[in-house]
């Protein structure tokens, strides 16, 4: 691998990337997406000087804007058009019909710029599922390289009150990076934090298991402690030095209608691409030696079939040249469920709803952090623990999945499902699910937009704890609702479309009731207190699992880790690219993003795209050294 990019800076950038002017009429790549894997990828390859390189993004560049950087108003920007998509699901059968919004980085930096700054790492088995899916190469010794080449992790130092939650948790081993350009740290921490971490050591105790995959895991943030700022792709991959080299030019606000698409000698060739400037004007750009496609999980689909790849029914339904029949284009949809019971807080204990409820304390918490960084907004820490049913330990655990699954399985399918199905049944060996705590209320039934979700009108004050399936059974999809490349895709997560996902989540809804029995963060719940939704656990009783199931259905949402609609498996297996992440039947055209993972990883997926994009960047570099 090369030697790191530069620490990343904080620039003052005064060109206007929506302009168009002096647009050279070709480039040696083009890259469809200047977000995380992208721009990642464009940073690498204009390592080397002869490399010219573009890329597009549909969002503006707002790299220096407030919300962005303070790490304390990330919330601020879901539903926000200025920099989310706004993505909407379709009304999920299985969810009682209920609407889920995706939010999706709609800027430079992609999501990188909006999500909620958590960096977990994905583990040795979920990598190594890819190469089991049929992708030579892709495995954890492979990729664990280049989750340590993004990064520079700044641990905390003994006086740093974080380092009490170290010293009694699990962490990542890819955190042993010194001279990555993303800059990540722990935030300021709470005697509620420690509490988390000592509980699940009471648990695990009890469970007699000693392992460290399992129970309180500690991540940092992608913060860079020196300025209390977000560290994005933006930061770390387009800081001053990289963004003023010759070789690269970067178009904001650049909408690509298509990639050209040309037969040649028997062939399929990607030419180049067109788009819509801001300015309304339709350019057509050509490549000389590829198109990089990384538009990420909604969006790269969907430029796929408006290129004429996809499934060929769905294609001339919309009246789009087919170049590549390829069925499985936008298919495979995965996603991280979140569920949530939120639990009446202990008097004393502070959440979030007294920022939300007192109109005068964020002005004072946005003072303090405009002045010198200080205050609670420079800081973001969320504790979570991996876990699976306790029924998998003890001398039979080895037999409790297994049996579900063959109770809940669903019959039929292709060898390729087949061989999903086993993948992910082998993985839930591991940890089943991220269980998370947030010091707010979470009401998921209050509507369909998260503004909704975290306004804290429910009276009292509200710990909310949470489970994220790691790797669930059920896919979705994504595809075009018309040619029209500015109208948003059609999206169906089918979630919990597979029974097995409705069992587990609900079983671990169950075991609730012995978390928040457990000392010492039993202490900071109220003995009998209300919760939302107001049925779970009342009277501080267990909850049996048709009721579980009901909490699932009408108070789950997604996680925002999407992955998979242009998946990387053979093409026989229901692939749409090659273990070099080459799209079949088409030359020169790559995917690069986290549509391309055949499994999602477990926890947050931003540090598998980030791997993913590092060593993409080094096989395009490969390929083309000396040509």
């Amino acid at each position: 691998m090369d030697t790191a990019l530069p620490p990343a800076t904080m620039p003052s950038h005064l060109v206007d990337t929506s302009s168009t002017d002096k647009l050279a009429e070709q480039y040696d790549f083009i890259i469809i997406g200047g977000g995380t894997a992208g721009l990642v990828v464009a940073a690498r390859l204009t390592e080397d000087p002869n490399a010219q390189v573009l890329v597009l993004e549909a969002g503006s560049n707002r790299q220096d804007d407030p919300m962005i950087l303070t790490p304390g108003l990330a919330f601020g920007m879901y539903g926000n058009p200025t920099y989310d998509w706004c993505f909407q699901s379709v009304p999920q059968a299985c969810l009682n019909g209920r609407i889920i919004p995706q939010q999706r980085g709609k800027v430079l930096g992609g999501s990188s710029s909006i999500f909620q700054l958590q960096m977990v790492y994905n583990s040795k088995p979920s990598f190594d599922a890819w190469e089991k899916l049929g992708n030579p190469g892709w495995n954890w010794d492979t990729m664990l390289p280049y989750l340590r080449k993004f990064h520079t992790h700044h641990p905390p130092g003994p006086a740093d009150k974080a380092r009490e939650i170290i010293d009694i948790s699990n962490h990542d081993d890819a955190l042993e990076s010194t001279d990555g350009p993303v800059q990540t740290s722990y935030g300021g921490t709470s005697d509620l934090d420690k509490a988390w971490y000592e509980t699940w050591g009471n648990i695990m105790k009890d469970l007699k298991y000693e392992g460290t995959d399992l129970g309180g895991l500690a991540c940092p943030a992608a913060i860079d402690p020196k300025t209390r700022t977000r560290s994005s792709a933006t930061s770390a991959f387009y800081s001053t030095d990289i963004s003023s080299r010759p070789n690269l030019r970067v178009v904001t606000d650049a909408l690509v209608s298509k990639i050209l698409l040309e037969k040649k000698a028997g062939e399929v060739v990607a030419t180049g691409v067109q788009l819509v400037s801001k300015s309304g004007k339709e350019i057509s750009i050509k490549a000389n030696r590829e198109v990089i496609l990384s538009a990420g999980t909604m969006k790269s689909p969907q430029i796929l079939e408006l290129s004429g790849i996809g499934d060929s029914k769905l294609l001339d339904q919309h009246g789009v040249e087919i170049f590549v029949d390829n069925p499985s284009v936008g298919e495979n949809l995965q996603d991280h469920l979140l569920v949530s019971v939120s639990f009446e807080a202990a008097d004393g204990v502070m959440t979030g709803e007294t920022i939300m409820r007192d109109p005068t304390i964020m002005p004072a918490l946005m003072e303090m952090y405009q002045k010198d960084q200080s205050g609670p907004l420079g800081h973001h820490f969320v504790p979570i623990a991996q876990f699976r049913l306790p029924g998998t330990f003890g001398p039979n655990g080895k037999q409790y999945i297994p049996s579900l699954l063959e109770r809940l399985s669903v019959p039929g399918g292709s060898e390729s499902e087949q061989l999903k199905d086993a993948v992910t049944a082998e993985l839930l060996s591991e940890a089943t699910v991220q269980q998370i705590i947030a010091k707010m209320q979470f009401n998921i039934s209050a509507g369909s937009k998260i503004s909704d979700m975290v306004k804290g009108d429910v009276e009292g004050n509200y710990l909310s704890f949470m489970i994220a399936l790691n790797h669930p059974f059920s896919r979705g999809n994504v595809h075009i609702a018309s040619a029209t490349p500015s109208d948003n895709p059609l999206i169906d997560p089918k979630y919990l479309s597979h029974p097995m996902d409705l069992e587990l989540c609900a079983r671990h809804i169950q075991f609730f009731s012995t978390l928040t029995s457990t000392a010492p963060l039993s202490h900071h719940l109220k003995p009998n207190g209300r919760r939302i939704p107001s049925y779970a656990f009342t009277d501080g009783k267990e909850m049996d699992l048709e009721t579980a199931k009901k909490v699932v259905k009408e108070h789950t949402i997604s996680n925002y880790h999407p992955a998979g609609t242009c998946g990387m498996r053979p093409r026989d297996m229901g692939g749409v690219v090659n273990a070099e992440l080459k799209v079949y039947g088409v030359k020169g055209l790559r995917v690069v993003d986290a549509s391309v993972f055949p499994v999602l990883p477990r926890g947050n997926i931003i540090t598998s795209v980030y791997a993913v994009a590092e060593r993409a960047a080094d096989m395009i570099k490969e390929e083309w050294k000396g040509r």
